[in-house]
């Protein structure tokens, strides 16, 4: 019994372990949430997307149509990098037996989490009211995320032995493509403070949801078993097929998906919060929470799969000699798996949220040129939290200029550089925003091989350790400043604005 679990244990390994570095090697380079860069830049509109308080100093602008607002951003808590060990002046893989494992479950907690999010913005304006500032915007918006659990590398580090429980209830995944249209308005309710709002009506076009309840494996001396209760959720135009076992399949997506961008079988809300306040003419703080929301999934391109059971495993015969006897043992063994456990399917609604975000901010002005900043940023995903936080150093000429250089720590990701600048040639505005910026770009190293130590393998890692980057650029029409009567609104994340405001009331005096 043992010699058929190792025989199998050994295809298993070399399975999981090729799938485990394709998985995380493809995934690290696939194209997350606004650069907190764009915290830092003066007078950028697109700020408003991060705290709907923060204004441009101007009375009406309209972003560049399309092109205005296009951003992709990547968070990995693990890549390629943490698969690959120095170990005695050698670099090993995690199938090496010298391999430390322990490393990898320090960054990976309950579960290693991976994500991606991309947008682009068609329309975006916004003009100065008598008491406030109002803004519109329609932007097109992607995301995807991973969950691994941690006990998926136990399996590859201690392999199955007998007595031991494995928890892969953490598994999920999630994507969504959906619309947003946005209506934000900013006021001063009293001297120092402004707030502001933003209510988005979202429509859903695609998305993607799994509810694991339960997916564990304990194994015996004469048996194994495992149990599976969970479920996924599609809402889109695809194709399904099963096989004689009801597992389902995705056989092609239809040719004619132009239905799928007029769909309006999912709405959604969500709202936006800000406030800026400013302690005195040198210091001024922020706090917003964004992304408060959900999207509710129905219409007619619902597909649930459903898989529950429990599966009793007690060993295969196989001739260890034989490959062909191996792969055929190893699909037996699939297919008493789908024989014992219940594939049923459906077509329920299902809510999707989108992820809230808490920023808190505190920025001190030096003079009319520089100022220095500090941002907390946290992300809430299902299972767990992302935290990041940033520094700057931030130079600015009036209304035309405005930069960054930051640098950003994220809890269980990588720390790296950011920048950002913003250039206003009257009236067109060009501006970059980019945090954690991979300054290696890529390293060769020579991989050591147990069973061919004089064959060793030379690969190259590109980029050599990206687990955060995120990058928003885009043009906009500036006209006018909001400065020049009483009844304007200062923007919120410009300093030069208070003190003009300041030195007019002096003056007037």
């Amino acid at each position: 019994m043992r010699q058929k679990n190792n025989t199998i244990w050994i295809k298993m390994n070399k399975q999981f372990s090729g799938i485990a570095l394709l998985l995380f090697m493809v995934v690290n380079f696939s194209t997350a949430q606004n650069p907190l860069t764009l915290y830092h830049l003066e007078n950028i509109p697109q700020s408003l997307t991060i705290n709907p308080a923060m204004v441009p100093d101007s009375k009406f602008f309209i972003g560049f149509p399309v092109f205005n607002s296009v951003y992709t951003g990547v968070n990995f808590e693990l890549t390629s990098s943490d698969f690959i060990q120095e170990h005695n002046g050698k670099y090993i893989t995690l199938t090496n037996a010298d391999f430390d494992y322990g490393k990898l479950y320090d960054k990976i907690g309950k579960a290693a989490g991976f994500s991606s999010y991309q947008t682009l913005t068609p329309v975006l304006f916004g003009f100065k009211l008598k008491k406030g500032f109002f803004t519109f915007g329609w932007t097109e918006k992607v995301s995807e995320s991973l969950s691994v659990p941690k006990d998926f590398f136990k399996i590859l580090d201690k392999g199955l032995p007998e007595g031991s429980e494995f928890d892969f209830s953490k598994l999920g995944a999630d994507a969504k493509y959906y619309r947003e249209l946005s209506f934000g308005y900013a006021f001063k309710p009293m001297e120092k403070l402004q707030v502001g709002v933003s209510a988005k009506f979202l429509q859903g076009l695609a998305a993607l949801k799994t509810d694991v309840d339960e997916l564990s494996l304990t194994t015996g001396v004469d048996e194994w078993i495992m149990n599976i209760h969970g479920s996924t959720d599609i809402s889109g135009p695809v194709y399904v097929s099963y096989d004689e076992y009801g597992v389902p399949s995705f056989d092609s997506i239809p040719d004619d998906i132009g239905d799928l961008v007029i769909n309006f079988s999912n709405p959604g809300f969500s709202f936006d919060f800000g406030a800026v306040y400013d302690v005195n003419e040198k210091m001024q703080l922020s706090a917003s929470l964004t992304d408060v929301g959900m999207i509710f999934w129905g219409g007619d391109d619902l597909n649930t799969f459903y898989a529950n059971g429990e599966y009793v495993y007690t060993g295969i015969d196989v001739n260890n000699d034989n490959v062909d006897s191996l792969d055929n043992a190893w699909d037996d063994l699939m297919d008493s798996i789908k024989t014992n456990v219940d594939f049923t399917h459906g077509s329920d609604n299902f809510v999707t949220g989108l992820g809230p975000k808490l920023y808190l901010g505190a920025r001190y002005t030096l003079n009319d040129y520089f100022s220095f900043g500090a941002v907390s940023r946290t992300v809430f995903s299902k299972y767990d939290f992302r935290q990041d936080f940033n520094l700057s150093a931030n130079f600015n000429v009036k209304r035309i200029l405005t930069t960054s250089l930051n640098y950003s720590v994220s809890i269980n990701g990588a720390n790296a550089l950011g920048a950002g600048f913003g250039v206003k040639i009257w009236p067109v505005q060009l501006y970059v925003a980019m945090d954690y910026v991979p300054l290696k770009v890529y390293k060769n190293i020579t991989v050591e091989d147990d069973d061919e130590p004089d064959n060793p393998t030379e690969i190259s890692i590109v980029p050599a350790n990206l687990k955060n980057f995120s990058v928003m650029f885009g043009l906009n029409l500036m006209f006018g400043s909001g400065d020049k009567d009483s009844s304007s609104i200062p923007s919120g994340n410009t300093a030069s604005s208070k003190k003009k405001n300041n030195s007019g009331k002096k003056k007037k005096k």
